[in-house]
C-alpha cells in the first residue's frame, strides 16, 4: 500500500485511497474478540460513500452487527450457488450418504498422498506444478474437455497450461480455505501477491467436476488493501 497516498478524515480507522483517479473508501477496524485489526474497501465517492457513512459501517463490522468484505462475497457465493443448483437439503443429504458408499471406492488411488487431499488440495498442488511447468498432475485431475473461466474471459485446457505456466514466475499463490465442498462442486478462496509489487488479491473459484475431473473452473479476483499474511502465522515465502 505505500504506492497509494493515504487521505486521513476526522473519524479514525476511515481513509480515502486514490486509485487510477478514483477516491475510494477504506476503514481498518478489529471486530470485537479478535486481535487481528483488518482494512477493508468500502466504495467510492461517485458510489455514494461518505466518512460519516464510513464511520457508521466501521462500527456496525467492529460490533458485528454488519459483516466483512469477505462474509458479504462468500454469502453472494452462497446465493447464486443456491439459486442456479436449487439443491434443498434432502438432496445434499443424499448426496452426501452417496458419497459414502460405492463411489467413495473410485477415489481412492494407488498414490496414498491423493486420496487423503481435498479438492482444494489437489487443485492447489496440481496449479502449483502447472507454474513451474509440470502438467502431470494437472492432467491427471483435468477433464480434457476443460474450460477456465477467469474475470469473465473463457479458454481451453491446453490454453490454460501456457497462462498458468507463464504467471509463474509473476504470482505467488498464499493460502486456500473452502467455503463449500461436494462431489460435483468446490468453492474456496486463495490469496494472491504480485511478486514484484506490493499488489494482493483474494481469489474466488468455483470449480465443477464430471466423472471425477475438474470440467470447469470460474474465477473471479478481488484487490485487497492491505497484506493478508500481516498478523497471520504463515508468510509469502512459504508459498513460493
Amino acid at each position: 500500500m505505500a504506492k497509494y497516498q493515504r487521505e486521513a478524515t476526522q473519524y479514525p480507522g476511515v481513509f480515502w485511497l486514490t486509485i487510477q483517479g478514483i477516491e475510494t473508501l477504506y476503514i481498518r477496524y478489529k471486530r470485537l474478540g479478535t486481535a487481528k485489526a483488518v482494512e477493508e474497501k468500502l466504495g467510492s465517492k461517485a458510489q455514494g460513500w461518505t466518512a460519516p457513512r464510513g464511520n457508521a459501517e466501521r462500527a456496525k463490522r467492529i460490533n458485528g452487527q454488519a459483516k466483512s468484505n469477505a462474509e458479504l462475497r462468500e454469502s453472494r457465493i452462497a446465493e447464486r450457488l443456491a439459486e442456479e443448483s436449487r439443491q434443498t437439503i434432502d438432496r445434499l443429504w443424499d448426496a452426501y450418504l452417496e458419497s459414502k458408499g460405492s463411489s467413495l471406492k473410485g477415489l481412492v488411488t494407488d498414490n496414498s498422498i491423493r486420496s487423503e487431499m481435498t479438492k482444494a488440495d489437489a487443485f492447489v498442488r496440481a496449479w502449483k506444478l502447472a507454474q513451474k511447468g509440470d502438467f502431470s498432475f494437472f492432467d491427471e485431475i483435468v477433464h480434457t474437455d476443460y474450460e477456465s473461466e477467469n474475470q469473465g474471459v473463457s479458454i481451453n485446457k491446453e490454453l490454460s497450461k501456457g497462462v498458468i505456466s507463464g504467471i509463474g514466475n509473476l504470482i505467488t499463490i498464499g493460502p486456500h480455505r473452502t467455503i463449500y465442498e461436494d462431489n460435483n462442486f468446490l468453492c474456496f478462496v486463495r490469496y494472491s501477491k504480485v511478486r514484484e509489487d506490493e499488489l494482493f488479491g483474494e481469489l474466488i473459484s468455483a470449480v465443477h467436476y464430471k466423472d471425477g475431473k475438474i470440467i470447469k473452473n470460474e474465477t473471479i479476483r478481488e484487490e485487497i488493501a492491505s497484506d493478508p499474511s500481516e498478523g497471520q502465522d504463515w508468510n509469502w515465502e512459504d508459498y513460493e
